[in-house]
């Protein structure tokens, strides 16, 4: 069979993830933190470790890349604001990796975001596709970084639109910080929807669609867990 190597990008494993540690169950692939924040008033640098827990040496490739959010989608580029090291390195199995970063700029009115891309670069899993081809799956771990001092906070309004049968939530977030939504759920009377994790960056907004909530006569309901790992509760009122 022909073998191919596919990359597959992981930024849902690690975008929006809160505990300190993760294991990568498909990877054997250990990270502590998830989430790198950094206080500029405090230290201009952070860092992660990776752990293997595979029987195999494992190499990866490390970059920093600047993220913003443009309609909703999260768009990364070229940036030489964050200083890391190693750029690259090789695991032994039960070894670990401490990664280092450091910042070259401060941020201003608003939080800097930053996304910490480590691409593995071999003894990725061989899965079979439809066709009976054998496709190694190469996956990049995607830590978020924030640089943001004491004082910054997200403010996030909410609106509802309808169209036919359902409703469409935008959530906009107007503060200096950016605000998580772990685990969100959108309810209304016996309606319940389940909404992917999601960041909203400062000065961004995202909208989801709710299919068949427009038949909802109560407000809505929304729970999830912030930034903070708190878990909070708002209500919107329909349009």
């Amino acid at each position: 069979m022909t073998r191919f190597r596919a990359l597959l990008s992981t930024l849902a494993l690690v975008t929006l993830t809160l505990p300190a540690t993760v294991a990568h169950a498909q990877t054997g692939i250990t990270m502590s933190p998830v989430v790198v924040n950094i206080d500029p008033n405090r230290t201009l640098s952070g860092q992660t470790s990776f752990t293997n827990g595979t029987g195999s040496t494992v190499d990866f490739a490390v970059n920093v890349q600047v993220w913003s959010q443009k309609d909703g989608q999260n768009v990364l580029a070229d940036t030489r604001d964050v200083l890391v090291n190693p750029s690259s390195f090789q695991l032994s199995p039960g070894s670990t990796q401490v990664i280092r970063i450091g910042l070259r700029k401060k941020p201003g009115a608003t939080e800097l975001t930053y996304r910490l891309l480590i691409a593995q670069r071999n003894q990725g899993n061989v899965v079979t596709t439809s066709q009976g081809l054998a496709v190694q799956v190469l996956p990049t771990f995607s830590l978020p970084i924030y640089i943001s001092a004491e004082g910054y906070k997200p403010v996030v309004a909410y609106g509802v639109t309808r169209d036919g049968k359902d409703l469409v939530l935008t959530a906009t977030n107007t503060g200096s910080k950016h605000q998580t939504y772990n685990n969100l759920t959108v309810s209304s009377g016996t309606l319940s929807f389940q909404v992917p994790s999601q960041a909203i960056l400062a000065g961004s907004s995202f909208s989801v669609r709710l299919p068949d909530f427009a038949a909802a006569s109560a407000p809505l309901k929304l729970s999830y867990q912030d930034y903070t790992q708190v878990q909070r509760t708002e209500t919107v009122p329909l349009p």
